[in-house]
């Protein structure tokens, strides 16, 4: 979520203005796409389904990050005016009109993606406990369709593989196994499915049921109902492998993740180095980031962040941490290219839990955004050494505004940048998460090896950073 305080009011701190940051759909508790950066804005009013149509068509261009052609826009005033009947109407004829800008990230959502937004904020969920994985390129970035939504991994003939059955959740209690294939839901195919469709079929009321057919690894099918219920997520996976205390970060989305990380740290008080693992984490909440962030440093520069604001050009605000406080700081351009700093909002900082002890931060191509801001503020500072592979490039955030009939406009209206380490004043980006992905260079990049997988006896990337914090602290560093 964006911390800043607007142009056009001071009278209340930026940091007591924070409200609830929403992610995008996720798959039985398995966030795939996170908006980094979410911040309520103005609550607009529009009675009619024509009148929220020309809501969005109204505010797009007025907050989007990159300025929206006018005469291209004006074609889309009245395109659908006779066709919109309903709220769906409207909805589906916003996200057309919004598609033409090739943005998959703004976007109109309907009352039930909303509703998934805000349990997925509150750590838990109405569905079957499954999660899954993404397919993915050979960069492991994930594979995505024309609109951004990835797919998930399949079998050989295209069904979606369950990862993991949470324990505790309803298809455990129906019998449902790791690394089964679901084939189809109340009698439709998941054949070639993306993530979103998998969601939609999924998710429902508590207490609903879903009929289900699932195939086991030798290829048998079989009928199993499973009664929805409310599934608890956890954020937060802690291990200890030797003298290295281990942190896994899934997510910053649910409310209790900066408690999640503070039990953490008192696990591994007595770990004489750290790791923590943001791999695969699709981002989130960017005020978790710059809070994770105080917890590992002591002072210096988190992130960098350019808005586009209404009725003005661009604002540019950067935060940063002192021993005392998080501050954040307005750039202004002065004359003859001069730039002044303001400082528009200071607050009370988060203690450093980790004592300036060794620390490794895990990335790979599913590392986005909010786990940018955390990786970059570590690595720019000098404060960790990153390993594993370059991460996924997504430097773009997005503005929430609560729209009528509980429909919900998100829109991209601002892009972070990460320090550079060594170079003052210089910041990197990591890209806009579509046609110009640049993400975050390892210090070492360890690819994967074969037959991976995370925490295991395979996790040759995990072996890697315990070895190399070994190394580090038998050297005395």
């Amino acid at each position: 979520m964006r911390i800043l305080a607007p142009a056009h009011d001071k009278r209340k701190g930026a940091f007591a203005r924070v409200l609830q940051g929403l992610g995008l759909l996720a798959l039985a508790g398995f966030l795939f796409f996170a908006a980094v950066g979410v911040q309520i804005a103005q609550i607009y009013l529009a009675p009619t389904p024509l009148q929220l149509y020309h809501a969005a068509w109204e505010t797009v261009p007025e907050m989007h990050l990159t300025k929206v052609d006018p005469e291209k826009w004006a074609e889309f005033e009245h395109k659908f005016d006779d066709k919109i009947h309903s709220r769906d109407d409207a909805i589906k004829f916003a996200n057309e009109m919004i598609a033409s800008l090739d943005d998959p990230y703004t976007r109109l959502h309907s009352p039930k993606e909303v509703e998934a937004l805000n349990q997925e904020a509150a750590g838990n969920f109405a569905g079957v406990g499954i999660e899954f994985r993404f397919q993915q390129n050979p960069d492991k970035s994930p594979v995505v369709d024309a609109k951004g939504i990835p797919f998930p991994l399949v079998d050989a003939d295209g069904y979606p593989l369950v990862h993991r059955v949470i324990p505790g959740g309803p298809s455990e209690a129906a019998g449902i196994k790791d690394g089964e294939a679901l084939v189809s839901a109340d009698g439709t195919s998941f054949k070639g499915v993306n993530m979103e469709a998998l969601v939609t079929k999924l998710k429902d009321k508590a207490g609903s049921k879903v009929a289900l057919i699932v195939r086991d690894s030798s290829g048998h099918e079989r009928s199993v109902t499973v009664t929805r219920g409310i599934v608890e997520l956890p954020t937060v996976t802690s291990k200890t492998y030797g003298k290295v205390g281990y942190i896994g970060l899934s997510e910053f989305i649910q409310n209790d993740t900066l408690d999640e990380m503070r039990a953490a740290f008192d696990e591994h008080k007595d770990a004489e180095a750290l790791i923590l693992d943001l791999r695969g984490n699709p981002g989130g909440r960017l005020d978790f980031a710059y809070n994770i962030a105080a917890m590992f440093l002591k002072e210096g520069p988190i992130i960098k962040v350019d808005t586009r604001m209404p009725g003005r050009e661009h604002d540019e605000v950067i935060s940063l941490l002192t021993p005392d406080s998080l501050q954040e700081v307005r750039v202004v351009d002065g004359a003859n290219g001069a730039k002044t700093f303001d400082v528009i909002d200071e607050g009370p900082r988060p203690e450093d839990l980790s004592r300036g002890r060794p620390l490794v931060v895990l990335v790979d191509g599913g590392s986005a955004s909010a786990s940018e801001v955390l990786t970059g503020s570590l690595q720019g500072n000098d404060r960790a050494i990153v390993v594993g592979t370059q991460s996924f490039g997504k430097g773009i955030g997005q503005t929430m505004i609560p729209f009528a009939g509980q429909t919900l406009l998100r829109i991209t209206t601002f892009r972070f940048l990460s320090p550079v380490a060594g170079q003052h004043g210089k910041w990197h980006w990591v890209g806009d998460a579509h046609k110009n992905r640049i993400g975050i260079t390892p210090d070492h990049v360890v690819e994967r090896g074969k037959n991976f997988e995370p925490r295991s006896d395979t996790d040759n990337q995990l072996q890697y950073a315990i070895d190399l914090l070994n190394k580090q602290l038998a050297n005395g560093n």
